[in-house]
């Protein structure tokens, strides 16, 4: 049986999100005697709306514009580049593109990073930071 539970550590001792101590107890009595393994690793976040929102339309619109490709194109281009995953079927190995979906906030900025300094060095085109506002108020932010 697996269970997540959640929780912040607070003067060195857990504190449990709401209902997750309660979780954490009920498991404890019902495995009485058994042998078990906890896996402690610190919460980091998904990526966020925002952070979608600027890849499909600040990254992948810019690389579009450039290559003359569409953003879902771009996409699963950037996916297969910058996001591998290998796959070994049967002993032929195969390159996929890995989702960027469950990236958390840190390894979406990673992604992003790389997708950016590529395309300055081979593609002559510069994809502006989140933080810079040029790409903010224009006319297609309806379509983000």
């Amino acid at each position: 049986m697996e269970s997540h539970l959640g929780g912040r550590v607070v003067n060195g001792e857990p504190i449990f999100w709401e209902g997750d101590r309660f979780r954490y107890l009920a498991f404890l009595e019902k495995n009485e005697g058994k042998v078990f393994q906890m896996l402690l690793a610190t919460h980091r976040p998904k990526r966020t709306t925002n952070q979608n929102r600027y890849l499909f339309g600040v990254v992948y619109k810019n690389l579009s514009e450039t290559t003359g490709h569409t953003p879902e194109e771009m996409h699963e281009y950037c996916k297969v580049e910058f996001n591998p995953i290998r796959l070994s079927i049967a002993g032929q190995e195969k390159i996929i593109g890995g989702s960027t979906t469950n990236l958390d906030t840190l390894q979406f900025q990673e992604y992003v990073g790389k997708i950016q300094r590529w395309a300055a060095e081979f593609l002559n085109c510069v994809i502006p930071d989140p933080n810079q506002t040029e790409w903010i108020g224009g006319a297609d932010d309806e379509a983000l």
